[in-house]
């Protein structure tokens, strides 16, 4: 099945031209599940309740924290049963190539953190190489993700590392994104 990308299959004007980069380790040999040119990132399921993201933006902004937060959360919607039998969701988060978090993009991800329960995450691991002040912004979510769900997400260097101590494998070849959103394919 064709990856989708895009959002709902909206037109862009034909001045615009986006581009994203192709995935990059350790999601280049993954095949793409959900490609979002306009808010710069890559999306993927593995059963049982492991997402991974890939970010390429410059910056985490609002646009790409709504998209990402929707499509997993019509995703976990979908795969309730599996994820909870799983013990929640694994999250895995590639934010090494943004240098910075909008103010706006922040705001919106707090307030995701504070509807998740408990039982909803199993673990959440960031790699991030953010500036200082994102940095700190991370924290403060971090800390507001402990507070909700009794975990932490735990920074990492490489997110490969995580991936391989929990043993996820790649998506199989035609497995498709869990979402209600039917966007065009790519």
């Amino acid at each position: 099945m064709a990856a989708r990308s895009g959002w709902h299959g909206a037109l862009r004007p034909s001045t615009v031209h986006l581009v994203l980069p192709p995935p990059g380790p350790p999601f280049d040999r993954w095949p793409v599940q959900i490609a979002d040119e306009a808010a710069s990132f890559y999306l993927w399921y593995v059963p049982p309740g492991v997402f991974a993201v890939q970010l390429h933006g410059s910056s985490v902004t609002l646009l790409t924290t709504q998209r990402l937060v929707r499509l997993m959360d019509e995703a976990r919607e979908e795969r309730a049963e599996e994820i909870r039998a799983a013990g929640g969701m694994l999250v895995f988060h590639d934010w090494s190539r943004p240098d910075g978090i909008d103010r706006a993009a922040s705001r919106f991800l707090q307030a995701a953190w504070k509807k998740l329960r408990r039982e909803d995450v199993r673990a959440v691991y960031v790699a991030a190489k953010l500036n200082p002040i994102a940095t700190v912004v991370l924290h403060t979510i971090n800390g507001i993700a402990a507070a909700m769900t009794g975990k932490t997400n735990v920074l990492v260097r490489d997110i490969g590392e995580p991936l391989a101590k929990h043993h996820v494998p790649a998506p199989t070849a035609g497995s498709t994104f869990p979402s209600k959103v039917r966007s065009s394919a790519r």
